[in-house]
């Protein structure tokens, strides 16, 4: 990351009252993962120095609870194997610790319209949602 982006979020960071960069980007964690990985990126690639981390092991024990549910949402279940293997811990417990927030993201997936304006991209929702359903029931 160069020097510009680094200054750039710190600027953003103080001027929204936050006292460093980590504080805001820890912010709004949930909202930057989501992008992250609708853009194609790896959860291993996320910049978790930004946010004042110095090890990948020490964010993802933290934060853990925002990320899993978006790699369950994105069916990525060998991304939420990764941050078990690296929290020391069994992927289905992680799993089942993260179950109310994976239900929070899945949920909005089945929201529709009326049936008379269901479009292509709100059945391709509940697709998902029914997708990341059924690949929660086969793990768990």
């Amino acid at each position: 990351m160069n020097s510009l982006t680094i200054t750039v979020l710190q600027q953003i960071a103080l001027y929204f009252g936050h006292p460093t960069c980590g504080a805001y980007l820890c912010e709004h964690l949930s909202y930057l993962v989501h992008q992250w990985l609708q853009e194609g990126y790896r959860i291993t690639q996320l910049q978790y120095l930004l946010m004042g981390y110095t090890c990948r092991k020490d964010f993802y024990k933290d934060q853990y609870s925002i990320i899993v549910p978006h790699l369950v949402v994105q069916k990525d279940m060998a991304a939420v194997r990764h941050v078990a293997e690296e929290l020391d811990c069994d992927w289905v417990s992680l799993l089942h610790a993260c179950f109310p927030r994976v239900i929070v993201n899945v949920l909005p997936l089945f929201a529709e319209q009326g049936p008379e304006e269901q479009s292509d991209r709100s059945l391709e929702r509940v697709q998902q949602a029914r997708e990341c359903l059924d690949l929660i029931e086969k793990s768990i």
